[in-house]
C-alpha cells in the first residue's frame, strides 16, 4: 500500500490487544540522546510510581530509564549496568549511597519488550514495601542489594531539579527503545494500573483514567508528520532566490507568518541565546528580516533598516518552551503589527531609536518603507549569520494590497491549526512538507540548501516530547529527530538485528540505532540475523541502506536469507556440506560481482553482471521472500533482478524469481561481511528513514502495517509479531501453552492425601524430582495408573506402590507420605519440581492393529494433537513392527521403556540428531552415552499415525509391557533441534520461536542430560539445573547457565553438559509463543 504523510500507526491484532501503544522512541546511546524537565516546584516526593515499556538493544552499559538531581546528589532508576544487567534503583547522595536496591534478575533480552513499574512509597514503616519493583506485572521480591529509604525520605524523583528520561545525570545513555512513559506523582501504584493479564500474557491498557498529580506525565511519543519542517539544531538555512518574487512596494499590504520550536528558548540544551529566523539582512541592504533575543526577556525583532530594528518586548513566559509558537507580522496600509501564538503584542520599541517610525500600543503606524529583496532565507536573514537553533515550519509571504491574511484590526487573531495553504498574493510558501526547501507557492521559487535539514516534526498535531497526561510537564528533548519515533511497540514487536546470531569476529561488530545499524570491519566471515525467523508461510519483505562500502574492487558483503539448520554463522559447519541458505553477495575482485547461492561457487549470474549487482553507498537492497513457493526476488533501488541479474524480476506477479529456496523450512534474513568496513541500516518495517539517512515514504504492508522506502510487492508483509501467524496453541487461541504442560514446583510435608494444586489442567505425564536430596528421576503417567513409577536415572522396571501417589487430579496431583517407598515425593521438607504434560485426561484409545489396519502392534494411546504429546503403553510381540500413536503428526522425539526388565535401558529416538537418518541412531536416557547407531526403531523413521520398533528387549521382547512418550512439534508450544555449543560463556543462541518453559540438552557426544526450566529460580540467569539420568540433587543455583528468552535460549556457560564444542540435540516446551512473549 502507498504511503502518506499521515502517522504510520502500527496496528497490532485487534482482536487481541487494547491498542493503546502506537509507536517508541528508539534511544541511541552513541548519540547522548535523552529527553529534560525541571519542574516548577516539587511534587510529593514521597509517593510516586514510574512506568515504561522498555526494549533493550545493547546489554552491559550504564542504561538509565530516569535520572534526577544535580551532579553531585542523583537519583536513578535503570535497568542494566556495566557488569550485571540488572533492574535498580537508587540514589547516591554525593558521597555514598543514601538507598539502592539492585534485582538479583539481570535482564539480557534485546528480542522483546519489558514493562518495568517501581513504585514509591516511604511513608511504609516496612522498609521492603517503601520501593517495590515489577516487571510484566509480577512483583520481584529477589534483590542483590536492598537497601530501602528511611521512612517518610524525600526522594529525588518529583522534585524541582532536572528530571530525565533516558540519561543519567552525569551521562551514560539509555540505548533501545521506550513506549508509553508514565510518572504518577502522589501515588504507589500496582503495575495492574497500566497493564492487564489476558489469557497469559501481559498487556498495555488505557491509563487516560490515572490522576498524575502535580509532576506527573504520561510521553506516549505520538508524532504527527502531516507535514514537514527546516532542521537548523546543527546550523545552516535554506536561500529562496529571485529578484521579483520578493518585492514589497510601499503601498503593499504583506503577510509574514511561520510556525518555530526553539531550542534557543528557556532552561533546555542551549537555551537562552539569540539568532535570527528569516529574511535578508545585507549590510548594503535590503534589511527586512526577522529575529530573536530570548537571553533575558522574550523579544521578538523586525529589521528595517542597517543597524536598526523594532521589536516587540513580550512578558516572560509568553513563549511557549518545548512547544511551536506562531508568529505572523502584518502591515495593512502604513500600520505594522505582529501576533505571539494569536496574541497581538502591544509592547513594542525601537532598539536603536533610529528608525524614525511612529509607534504605540505594538504598533508602528507611519510604517511605508519598500523592499526589494533578492533572496529570502529561512534560518537565518545572511547566510550563515546567528542562524536559528531549532526548527521552523510552514513560511508563508503574501503581498499586495489588500491581499493581507488577518483582519485589519487590532484583535487578537485564530492561530493556523492545520498546514498552511496558498491565498491570493502567496509569494513564498515553504517548510511544509518533507522536501527540502519545496516553495509550494504558485511562485514555485524552491530553495538551495545551505548546511540545513529537512525533518517531518510538525506543528500540527501530536508531539514526542510533549505530555499527554493533560498536566502539561513538556520535556526538552536532546539529539532526537523525527525518525526516532517508530511503530516498533508491545501490541507489536518488530524483528531487528541479533547480535546474539553474529559470527566469527563478534567482539568487532558493532550495532547501534535501536539494533538497525550494523557496523563490521574485520577480516572473516562476520555476520548478524534477524531477531524474528521468517515463517516457513507467507510472503516476507525486507530492505537494507548500504550507509558504507568498502572498495569496489575489492569486498564482500552480502544481504540474504540463511536457513536455519543450526544458529551457528560459522561458512564451515562440521555438520553439514550447506546450509540451504541462499545469499546476495558481493565478492572479491578475484571472483567478480554475483548472486551467490549455498555459500559456495556456484552462483547465479556472472562477473560481468557486476556493474547490476555491485553494491555502493546509498543504495537500498530490496529482499522479497514467497515462503509458500520459495521464490526468493532480490532488488536493489526498487529494481529486482531474475536468474540472470537482467531486472525483469516481479514479485508482486511470481515471475521472473532470482532463485529458489526449499519450502518448509525456517529461515531468517542475514547480513554478511568478508573484508573492507561496511555499515548497513536494516529495515524490517519500523523506519523507512533508515536512521535519517534517507527521508522517511511511508509504505505499507498489505496487512496495512508497517514503514517501508519503496512500495511494498502485493501481498508481502513486515516481519513483526503482529503478522507472525497465530499459534494453534497461544493466548488469541482457544488454549493457553500452560494448559497442556508446565514445570510445577512445590515442597513437600510428609503429609497424607496431600492435594497439589494450581496447574490449571489433570496432568497425564508426572516426572518427579527432589531439588534438595539425591533422590531419584521419578514418572508417573495416568495410562499406567497413579500407583506405578519408572525411573529415568535407571534401568531399572517398573515399580508398584500405594504410599507416594494417590491420584491424577483435575487441577493437579495427589502425594502421600513416601518415607517407605524412597523418599521420592514428599520428604520432608524437600523442594521438588515436577515437569507436568496433558495428554487426554487418562481417556485413552485402544488400537486393535488387525482390526484398524493402523500399525502392526496392539497399543493403547492417550493423545494430545493440540499440543503434540501421546502417551502410548503396548506389549513387545519380538518382532519388528509399527504401532499406533494417535498424534496426526510425526514425532520428533520419542522416549521408550521396558516396564518388566529392570536391565532395559531407556530408549532415545531424536529427529535432529545430526545424521540424514536418525531412525537408525539412539541415545540412552538413563545414562551419558554418545549417539550411536542402532536398529532399535527398526531403521524407520515415525510417520504422522505409528512409529516402528525392532526386536530388542529395549524396545520390542516379546510379552514384555512398555510405554512410549512421544512428542511431536507444535509451532510456539514445542521444538526439538540441534544447536552446536562453543565452549564460551558468551555461547550459542538457540532459536525457538516462544518463550520456554523447559528446556533439555544432550550432547550427542558422553555427557549427562541437563534440564533447565522457567520455575527454578524463576527468573535469568536460569542456573538451577537438574540431569534426568542421575538422582543428584538440584545444581548450579545461581550460576549463569543460560538466559532463557522471548524467542529462544542463550547459552552463558562453558560447561561441557550444555555449552561445550561439541553437537548438542535439545528438546523444548513453551511457557508462550514468542508472537505475544515479553522478554523475560
Amino acid at each position: 500500500m502507498t504511503g502518506s504523510n499521515s502517522f504510520w500507526f502500527a496496528k497490532s491484532d485487534t482482536s487481541f490487544y487494547n491498542n493503546v501503544v502506537g509507536q517508541s522512541l528508539r534511544f541511541n546511546d552513541g548519540d547522548s540522546s535523552y529527553l529534560k524537565k525541571t519542574f516548577g516546584s516539587s511534587g510529593s516526593r514521597k509517593k510516586w510510581t514510574f512506568s515504561a515499556w522498555v526494549k533493550k538493544s545493547t546489554l552491559d552499559i550504564d542504561g538509565y530509564l530516569m535520572g534526577v538531581g544535580t551532579g553531585s546528589a542523583f537519583e536513578f532508576i535503570k535497568i542494566s549496568n556495566s557488569s550485571t544487567d540488572a533492574l535498580e534503583y537508587a540514589y547516591w547522595n554525593g558521597s555514598a549511597y543514601a538507598y539502592q536496591i539492585r534485582t538479583t534478575h539481570l535482564f539480557r533480552d534485546t528480542t522483546a519488550w519489558y514493562h518495568v513499574v517501581i513504585a514509591v512509597d516511604t511513608t511504609q514503616s516496612t522498609a521492603s514495601n517503601r520501593v517495590k519493583f515489577y516487571v510484566n506485572g509480577t512483583q520481584i521480591t529477589d534483590f542483590s542489594i536492598s537497601s530501602y529509604p528511611s521512612e517518610d525520605a524525600d526522594t529525588q524523583i518529583t522534585h524541582s531539579v532536572d528530571t530525565r528520561i533516558g540519561s543519567g545525570i552525569g551521562g551514560n545513555y539509555f540505548d533501545g527503545y521506550m513506549a508509553d512513559v508514565h510518572l504518577i506523582d502522589g501515588s504507589q501504584l500496582a503495575p495492574t494500573s497500566f497493564g492487564e493479564t489476558k489469557n497469559g500474557a501481559w498487556i498495555p491498557i488505557d491509563t487516560s483514567g490515572l490522576t498524575f498529580g502535580t509532576n506527573g506525565f504520561k510521553l506516549n511519543f505520538s508524532q504527527d508528520f502531516t507535514g514537514g519542517s527546516l532542521n537548523t539544531v546543527g546550523g545552516g538555512n535554506i536561500i529562496h532566490s529571485d529578484s521579483s518574487s520578493f518585492d514589497i512596494g510601499s503601498g503593499d499590504d504583506f503577510t509574514i507568518e511561520f510556525f518555530f520550536l526553539s531550542k534557543d528558548l528557556g532552561t533546555g540544551t542551549g537555551s537562552d541565546d539569540y539568532g535570527n529566523f528569516m529574511g535578508e539582512y545585507a549590510t548594503s541592504g535590503p534589511h527586512l528580516s526577522i529575529g530573536y533575543d530570548f537571553r533575558s526577556e522574550q523579544d521578538i525583532y523586525l529589521y528595517v533598516g542597517n543597524g536598526s530594528a523594532l521589536y516587540w518586548q513580550l512578558a516572560d513566559d509568553t513563549l511557549k518552551e518545548n512547544e511551536w509558537n506562531h508568529l505572523a507580522i502584518q502591515r495593512d496600509g502604513t500600520v505594522l503589527r505582529a501576533w505571539m501564538n494569536g496574541t497581538r503584542m502591544t509592547t513594542i520599541a525601537d532598539a536603536a531609536s533610529n528608525t524614525g517610525f511612529t509607534l504605540t500600543s505594538g504598533k508602528a503606524t507611519d510604517f511605508n518603507t519598500a523592499y526589494d529583496l533578492s533572496e529570502f532565507n529561512i534560518g537565518d536573514h545572511n547566510n550563515g549569520q546567528r542562524a536559528h537553533t531549532g526548527w521552523i515550519s510552514n513560511v508563508r509571504l503574501v503581498v499586495g494590497d489588500g491581499n493581507n491574511v488577518y483582519a485589519n484590526s487590532d484583535s487578537n487573531i485564530t492561530v493556523p491549526t492545520s498546514t498552511l495553504t496558498k491565498v491570493t498574493g502567496t509569494k513564498l510558501l515553504s517548510c511544509t512538507n518533507s522536501t527540502l526547501g519545496d516553495d509550494i507557492s504558485d511562485e514555485n521559487n524552491d530553495a538551495t540548501n545551505n548546511g540545513a535539514v529537512v525533518s517531518r516534526l510538525t506543528p500540527f498535531g501530536s508531539q514526542f516530547w510533549q505530555d499527554k497526561s493533560g498536566t502539561g510537564n513538556h520535556f526538552d528533548f536532546a539529539n532526537f529527530n523525527y525518525y526516532d519515533v517508530v511503530i516498533d511497540n508491545p501490541e507489536n514487536n518488530f524483528a531487528t538485528l541479533l547480535s546474539e546470531r553474529s559470527g566469527e569476529n563478534k567482539s568487532s561488530q558493532t550495532f547501534s540505532e535501536g539494533n538497525l545499524q550494523w557496523t563490521s570491519s574485520t577480516y572473516g566471515y562476520n555476520s548478524t540475523g534477524s531477531s524474528i525467523n521468517i515463517p516457513t508461510t507467507g510472503k516476507w519483505y525486507f530492505e537494507c541502506y548500504v550507509k558504507t562500502a568498502g572498495s569496489a574492487t575489492s569486498h564482500d558483503f552480502g544481504v540474504g536469507i540463511q536457513g536455519v539448520k543450526f544458529d551457528s554463522m560459522s561458512k564451515t559447519d562440521p555438520a553439514t556440506a550447506t546450509y540451504g541458505d541462499s545469499t546476495l553477495y558481493i565478492t572479491r575482485n578475484d571472483f567478480g560481482s554475483r548472486i551467490e547461492k549455498n555459500l559456495g561457487n556456484v552462483y547465479i549470474g556472472t562477473s560481468g553482471s557486476a556493474s547490476t549487482v555491485n553494491f555502493v553507498a546509498g543504495d537500498i537492497i530490496s529482499v522479497a521472500f514467497d515462503a509458500d513457493s520459495g521464490k526468493v526476488f532480490w532488488g536493489k533501488n526498487n529494481v529486482f533482478w531474475d536468474d540472470d541479474v537482467s531486472t525483469d524480476g516481479n514479485p508482486s506477479a511470481g515471475t521472473n524469481e532470482t532463485t529458489s529456496l526449499t519450502t518448509g523450512v525456517e529461515y531468517f534474513i542475514t547480513l554478511q561481511q568478508y573484508s573492507n568496513t561496511y555499515v548497513s541500516v536494516s529495515n524490517f518495517g519500523q523506519d523507512s528513514s533508515f536512521a535519517g539517512n534517507k527521508t522517511a515514504q511511508g509504505n505499507k504492508d498489505a496487512n496495512d502495517i508497517g514503514d517501508f522506502y519503496y512500495t511494498v510487492p502485493t501481498d508481502y508483509l513486515a516481519l513483526c509479531s503482529a503478522n507472525l501467524p497465530e499459534p494453534a496453541v497461544g493466548p488469541n487461541s482457544t488454549t493457553q501453552p500452560t494448559s497442556h504442560f508446565i514445570p510445577y514446583s512445590y515442597t513437600a510435608d510428609n503429609t497424607d492425601n496431600k492435594a497439589r494444586t494450581g496447574m490449571g489442567f489433570q496432568p497425564d505425564l508426572l516426572w518427579f524430582k527432589d531439588r534438595t536430596s539425591a533422590f531419584s528421576n521419578t514418572l508417573y503417567d495416568s495410562s499406567r495408573g497413579a500407583n506405578k513409577y519408572l525411573q529415568t536415572n535407571n534401568a531399572n522396571a517398573e515399580n508398584t506402590s500405594s504410599d507416594l501417589m494417590s491420584s491424577f487430579d483435575s487441577d493437579g496431583f495427589t502425594t502421600q507420605t513416601d518415607s517407605s517407598s524412597g523418599n521420592l515425593l514428599n520428604y520432608s521438607t524437600d523442594n521438588y519440581i515436577t515437569w507436568s504434560w496433558k495428554a487426554n485426561g487418562s481417556t485413552t484409545t485402544t488400537n486393535d492393529a488387525s482390526a484398524t489396519s493402523v500399525g502392526t502392534i496392539d497399543s493403547v494411546y492417550q493423545a494430545n494433537t493440540t499440543a503434540g504429546f501421546s502417551i502410548v503403553t503396548y506389549t513387545g510381540t519380538g518382532s519388528a513392527g509399527t504401532i499406533a500413536h494417535g498424534l496426526g503428526a510425526v514425532p520428533k522425539f520419542i522416549i521408550i521403556k521396558n516396564r518388566d526388565d529392570g536391565s532395559s535401558n531407556w530408549r532415545v529416538y531424536h529427529a535432529n540428531s545430526g545424521a540424514s537418518d536418525p531412525e537408525t541412531d539412539y541415545l540412552y536416557l538413563n545414562l551419558t552415552n554418545s549417539l550411536a547407531d542402532g536398529v532399535y526403531m527398526n531403521d524407520t523413521a515415525p510417520t504422522s499415525s505409528v512409529f516402528s520398533i525392532g526386536t530388542h528387549n529395549d524396545v520390542g521382547s516379546s510379552g514384555d509391557d512398555y510405554v512410549a512418550y512421544l512428542w511431536a512439534e507444535v509451532d510456539g508450544m514445542s521444538k526439538f533441534g540441534r544447536y552446536t555449543g562453543n565452549g564460551s560463556a558468551d555461547g550459542t543462541y538457540v532459536h525457538l520461536g516462544f518463550k520456554p518453559a523447559l528446556f533439555v540438552a544432550k550432547s550427542t557426544g558422553a555427557e549427562n542430560w541437563i534440564v533447565l526450566d522457567n520455575a527454578r529460580p524463576g527468573y535469568n540467569p536460569t542456573g538451577n539445573y537438574i540431569y534426568w539420568n542421575l538422582s543428584n540433587a538440584e545444581g548450579g543455583a545461581g550460576g549463569e547457565y543460560v538466559d532463557l528468552l522471548s524467542n529462544g535460549v542463550k547459552l552463558r556457560t562453558t560447561g561441557a553438559s550444555v555449552n561445550g564444542s561439541a553437537n548438542f540435540v535439545y528438546m523444548a516446551w513453551a511457557e508462550m509463543p514468542f508472537k505475544y512473549s515479553l522478554g523475560r
